[in-house]
């Protein structure tokens, strides 16, 4: 009977444990107030720090961004945008068959993250920061 017991503990410990580790905790949504506004800083692109720009407005519950980059993207340029994995932000554009995607978390008036960039079949990824103007 005790090492029934025994197995019985350890049977429900060891699935506790297994479950535990297997869950993720649900992201905080964006706050949107936080998203939205000019956004100022820097980005690394083919080994050279280029000025990076976007502007996040919000109408009826959507968010829009406008990008640019300099030397790369001169008049800033409409992205899709959306939110994904409740606090991460993804904005998207294509210039000259450039795919160029950003993907970052605003928080306390700092908007970092990752942009890939794709072309002609070869992806590469930096990393950007960007502060509240």
């Amino acid at each position: 009977m005790k090492t029934y017991v025994n197995f019985l503990i350890l049977f429900i410990a060891l699935g506790t444990a297994n479950n535990y580790a297997q869950s993720c905790p649900i992201p905080e949504p964006l706050d949107i107030e936080e998203a939205v506004g000019e956004w100022k800083g820097n980005v690394t692109l083919d080994g050279e720090l280029k000025v990076l720009s976007i502007t996040i407005s919000e109408s009826k519950g959507e968010l829009t961004s406008k990008i640019s980059i300099d030397g790369i993207i001169n008049r800033k340029q409409e992205a899709k945008t959306k939110i994904c994995s409740g606090e991460e932000l993804h904005m998207e554009l294509v210039i000259n068959n450039i795919e160029y995607d950003f993907r970052g978390v605003p928080k306390n008036g700092k908007l970092s993250g990752r942009m890939f960039k794709r072309e002609k079949g070869e992806s590469s990824s930096e990393v950007y920061s960007l502060k509240k103007a």
